[in-house]
Formats: C-alpha cells, structure tokens, sequence
C-alpha cells in the first residue's frame, strides 16, 4: 500500500500532470456553461427532447429554431473547442512550471493542434475537407473527446519554448523587434506537430482506425457476442477516462435501430423477450445499463460523493454536475472531480 501511496505522489509531482491539473481547472468554468448550453438545447429546445415533450415548449415558444440555434453556438464555442482551449493553457503553465514564462507558447499550440487534426485526410476520426468558404477539421477532435491531444501538444510546445525561448519573462517588451527570437520555437513545434500529423493522416487513409472501430463493434453486433461487447465497453471506458472516443461512443443509429427492430419484432411475435435475436449487443446492454448519468455510470459516483464526502470542491462539482448528469452528460464530473487520468477512479469507472 505504501508503495501505490508512493508511486501516486511521484506521479502527481510530475509537470505534465501538474500543468494539465492547473490547465483542467482553468477551462472548467466554460465547460460548465457550454455543458448546460447543450443540455438545454438537446432536451428543452429540441423537437425530439424530452423536456420539450413534457413541457410542451413548442406551443408557447414559436421562436424555438432560432433560440435552439443560439445555445448550439455557444456550445460549440465553448466544450465544442475545449481541446484547443487546453492546448493553449497547457503550454502556458508548461512553461510557468518550468520557470521560463512565454508570450507565445500558448499561441503556438493552438496553432500546432490546428495543424496536428487538419492534416490532409478523407477517412474519421482524423478528417478534413477544403471549401469556398474556408477550412473544416474533424469537430469531434476539438472538444472533450480531443482534450488528451490538446494536453500532450501544449505539453510538448511548452517544453520546446522553456528549452529555445531566448525572451524567458513576460516583463520584456517585444516592441524593440526581440519577437523575432523565438521563430525558432515556433518553428520546431510546427515541424514536429507536422510530422506526427502526416503519419496519424497515413494510418487513418490506410483504414487502422476504420478497421479498429468497425472490428470491435461488428463482433458486438453478433447474436452471441457477449465477450465482444464486454471488451468493447471495457476500451470505451478506457479511452473515455482518457478524454478519447471509445469505439461505442461513434454513431450507430443504423444498425442499432436494426438490432432493436430485430428484438421488438421478435417479442411482439412471441409474447416474450426470452430468445431474441440480439439479446447482448451494444444497444441491449452497453447504452442501456452502463451510461446512467453518462460514460461510467457515474451517477453512482454523485450519489457517494452527496453521501460520503465532505470536500466542498467535490461537493460544488456534484451541484453543478448533478443537471446535465440526469441527462447523461458527465463532462462536468470528468473535468471537475477530476475522473479523467485519476488512477483512484479508473476501476469504479470501468
């Protein structure tokens, strides 16, 4: 025990941990707002929500399309690009911890995450597309589902600028041309961000990810594939405490709706659930047991912290977590408790 106890206070004393703690809690307050922006459109201003189901909303509201559209933008602005947020912050107290604070650090990584997931790509998750308009670049990587790489890039740039960064104060002024000191940084981040970027655009134009994702969950959708599903939920889980995509976590309306249809109509003929067609595929048993409160069941998790804990961060999470939880969104507890990279809550997660 007190070796774990030992390894747990190493590990914490790192820096990238320590920065990416100070950088969780900074970009918290906008994700609290862009977590109730989008519990309130999906559920109250949606047409299929169920608050507006029940509280009829459309029959006294007739300007719902136009107000949904508002929440939806500030989501989208705020959780919608928490990842660069994260980038940004990381960078910064990469540097701060290690004594040589930045002017452009937080830039740069912004601009290396950018390049990192628009790489050239026509295959998810890594996908980009050139319009008229300008660039588009897989949303998904901009938001929590990206918030590992946004760590790891602001990381790495961080270190780049405490090591190369000849302005090594924010006291210094840069109007006297010294800016031009730290091309060298900015320079070597980019080029290295590249780098990663080309091989993560060739494994994705070659199918890895595809195969990966498509393997898992075609076996999961098989009559008698209750292992499979199990292992799929276990790397959901896995890479959701991660803040990644887990391979339950893509669309899967299709073949859910088809399984489902599968399992209704069987039960409508013979009068009973016993013998159905899909009896533990990812629709049956992983969506609809294991997201109670959102990936991990962690409404359980808000229910021992009401009853057992008496610290008030904690407890001030769990207020404001407790709203978009009974909606399955537990954003607000990964980052806020936090359960993403805590090694105490990784079981209980699983």
């Amino acid at each position: 025990m007190n070796n774990l106890v030992n390894s747990l206070v190493w590990v914490r004393r790192k820096i990238f941990i320590r920065a990416s703690a100070d950088t969780m809690a900074a970009i918290l307050p906008f994700l609290v707002i862009g977590v109730f922006a989008e519990v309130i459109s999906s559920a109250f201003l949606s047409t299929k929500g169920f608050g507006a189901d029940i509280l009829h909303i459309n029959a006294w509201v007739k300007e719902i399309p136009q107000v949904q559209r508002v929440f939806m933008q500030v989501t989208g602005l705020t959780t919608g690009l928490l990842a660069l947020f994260a980038a940004y912050k990381n960078a910064e107290f990469t540097t701060y911890l290690k004594k040589s604070e930045s002017h452009f650090a937080g830039l740069t990584a912004m601009i290396s995450y950018l390049l990192l997931i628009s790489l050239p790509s026509h295959a998810a998750p890594f996908n980009f597309s050139m319009e008229k308009t300008g660039i588009s670049a897989d949303n998904g990587l901009f938001g929590i589902q990206g918030l590992l790489f946004g760590l790891i890039v602001g990381y790495i740039v961080g270190l780049i600028f405490a090591r190369f960064e000849k302005i090594t104060t924010r006291n210094v002024s840069l109007a006297d041309g010294r800016s031009y000191q730290v091309l060298l940084p900015i320079f070597m981040s980019l080029l290295l961000v590249t780098f990663v970027g080309l091989i993560l655009s060739l494994l994705t134009d070659l199918g890895v990810f595809d195969w990966i994702v498509t393997s898992i969950r075609s076996y999961s959708s098989q009559k008698n594939s209750f292992l499979m599903t199990l292992l799929g939920s276990f790397i959901t889980g896995i890479l959701n405490w991660l803040g990644l995509s887990g391979p339950f976590d893509y669309s899967t309306a299709t073949q859910d709706s088809i399984m489902a249809s599968s399992n209704a109509l069987y039960a409508l003929q013979h009068h009973s659930i016993w013998n159905i067609p899909y009896p533990y595929s990812e629709l049956s048993l992983y969506h609809s047991y294991a997201t109670f409160g959102g990936v991990g069941a962690t409404l359980a998790l808000i229910i021992a912290i009401v009853i057992v804990s008496k610290n008030s961060r904690d407890l001030t999470t769990v207020r404001w977590g407790l709203f978009p939880a009974l909606f399955n969104n537990n954003s607000i507890l990964m980052l806020g408790v936090p359960v993403f990279f805590n090694v105490i809550y990784l079981i209980p997660f699983l």
